[in-house]
């Protein structure tokens, strides 16, 4: 399992910051190579409690440019998934209108379409 993968630095990390019990969290980190799994926690923390999402400190005087490029990927991360999201909800959308056009009144959908010919003009 790939919680299992989890290092026993970043399982320390996690019940530190409370999020021990947070699935999609322990899966995050698992994601991460070993080496950056306590960092990917804390970043994870901290953007759970940091006002925006890209304020994230890293520690002082780290020059290893993996770590400083950790907000990065999950900024990357992040707008992946509300891309994701958004396309979710408008194929949700879409089949919704879909159905309530298959089911409107003929008279309506004529009503319809001289309102949208009279947008496009």
């Amino acid at each position: 399992m790939a919680v299992a993968s989890i290092t026993a630095d970043a399982r320390a990390a996690v019940r530190q910051a409370k999020l021990d019990d947070n699935q999609s969290v322990l899966l995050k980190v698992a994601k991460v190579e070993p080496g950056m799994q306590a960092e990917a926690v804390r970043q994870i923390a901290a953007e759970r409690e940091g006002p925006a999402f890209g304020n994230i400190q890293h520690p002082a005087g780290s020059g290893n440019s993996e770590m400083k490029g950790m907000s990065e990927y999950w900024r990357l991360r992040a707008a992946e998934d509300r891309a994701r999201t958004d396309a979710l909800l408008l194929a949700r959308d879409f089949r919704a209108f879909k159905k309530a056009w298959k089911n409107a009144r003929p008279g309506f959908r004529d009503k319809v379409r001289e309102f949208v010919a009279a947008e496009k003009s």
